[in-house]
């Protein structure tokens, strides 16, 4: 393939193209995602809710999921890594829905929907951060891969100390 520099006029009438394009595909998907919602609601039929999510894949992907999960009865199913694989149907949230498929059309659209992430309480091990840390560090200069430029590595045998003496720390600090 030749690369030829094009004019700025060319450059953008080509993001003009791309910005009408990246509309029609806003709208497109969104129009899919009310259609999956009321299969959902109507049939119980999650899978193609998990389809079209598959389909945009990405990170825009993740829109559709907090769009799907929000406006309908969508709940996010996860193996035990904790990776998606597909959608559960809410039955609460079926059972007091109501599908209005205009309503969602008119609604917010997917790609302008923002969902506050959820505040889970979760713990931070910092002696095991530093223990990790460490241990990396010594793999690295055993190793003495080419390429690996190991900068500071004076300092490893404190490190390893230090990361020694935090481990038998024991404490616990909440964060504000």
């Amino acid at each position: 393939m030749t690369f030829i520099l094009e004019t700025g006029k060319k450059v953008k009438d080509a993001i003009a193209k791309i910005g009408q394009s990246r509309a029609k595909w806003n709208t497109a998907v969104h129009q899919v995602a009310v259609q999956c919602v009321g299969h959902a609601v109507e049939h119980g039929d999650v899978t193609l809710g998990w389809q079209l999510c598959k389909a945009v894949g990405g990170r825009e992907a993740q829109a559709v999921i907090y769009w799907l999960e929000e406006f309908g009865p969508f709940k996010l199913d996860r193996d035990d890594d904790g990776n998606s694989i597909g959608f559960k149907l809410s039955k609460k949230k079926r059972d007091e829905m109501t599908f209005n498929g205009p309503a969602l059309l008119e609604g917010v659209p997917w790609h302008e929907f923002s969902r506050e992430p959820t505040k889970h309480a979760s713990k931070f091990d910092i002696a095991a951060k530093i223990a990790a840390l460490v241990k990396k560090a010594r793999e690295l200069a055993n190793d003495n891969k080419e390429g690996v430029e190991l900068l500071n590595m004076d300092i490893l045998p404190e490190l390893e100390k230090f990361a020694a003496d935090v481990a038998t720390k024991k404490g616990t600090v909440k964060a504000k």
